[in-house]
């Protein structure tokens, strides 16, 4: 495992828990978030150490976590001035903190993150808005995905899920969410044995989602970042034997448009 201030090529314990946390997406409806982002304007993102510090005390030693992130954002503009030099330290850092692995991992920011945008009382999240706020504008300036179909897993059997994801059925991911674009490495997390589900996200608005693994500390992850509140129609399912279902899905579009990357 790579240490934190270098870039990394394995999968991380983080990442395992980005793409398997869609186990924790049930398919209840929340209310939207629009109300809490009100006071948020783009052109006034703020340093990120003062937007954590509603938060700072749920993370672990969050001032050296900072230093870290910071460090990083300075290495990944030297190596890639023309991609991301237009961000700026400041929002490549916001985006470097979102795979960013604390000890123990269940405290890493997105995994805080993540618990607060899935909870049904929409008030959790008003401690994150400032951190969120940054991270969809600094989102907002990389290049879109264009991808036609994504993937995302989970080491789970598929009936876990219930009638939620039953055919015809419309599902909120209401967390950011955590894809690729390559069926090889999403085996990576989901593991070639056991019960398993596989989602396969088809798109139907190229550009929802933006590549991060150059903005990642573990850059082989490829990972494809969804934005909290993507829509999606099950389609369908399809049980492959030895413990693997894939899902299909389609994907409609963004719930809250105020979290819409192309907004």
């Amino acid at each position: 495992k790579p240490k934190p201030d270098t870039l990394g090529d394995s999968i991380s314990s983080n990442a395992l828990d980005r793409n398997v946390s869609v186990a924790q997406e049930d398919g209840d409806i929340r209310t939207p978030l629009a109300g809490l982002f009100e006071r948020c304007k783009e052109d006034a993102v703020l340093p990120l150490a003062q937007a954590l510090g509603p938060v700072a005390s749920l993370i672990p030693d969050c001032s050296g976590t900072l230093r870290l992130v910071e460090r990083k954002a300075r290495q990944v503009l030297r190596q890639h001035p023309d991609k991301y030099g237009h961000l700026g330290e400041n929002l490549v850092s916001y985006v470097l903190l979102y795979t960013y692995e604390s000890k123990p991992p269940d405290r890493s920011p997105y995994h805080l993150m993540c618990e607060a945008l899935r909870e049904k009382r929409r008030e959790h999240v008003k401690t994150w808005v400032d951190y969120i706020w940054g991270l969809l504008c600094a989102l907002k300036r990389i290049p879109p995905a264009t991808d036609r179909v994504l993937y995302r897993g989970c080491k789970l059997a598929f009936a876990a899920f219930g009638p939620n994801y039953a055919e015809g059925e419309e599902v909120v991911w209401y967390a950011f969410s955590s894809t690729c674009n390559k069926i090889k490495v999403q085996e990576q997390f989901t593991g070639p044995t056991g019960d398993r589900t596989l989602f396969h996200l088809e798109m139907q608005d190229r550009g929802v989602g933006r590549d991060i693994r150059d903005l990642s500390w573990f850059p082989a992850e490829a990972e494809i970042l969804l934005p909290p509140g993507t829509l999606f129609r099950i389609e369908g399912s399809s049980d492959l034997g030895n413990g693997l279902t894939i899902v299909q899905m389609r994907q409609l579009g963004v719930e809250d448009p105020i979290l819409d990357l192309n907004q």
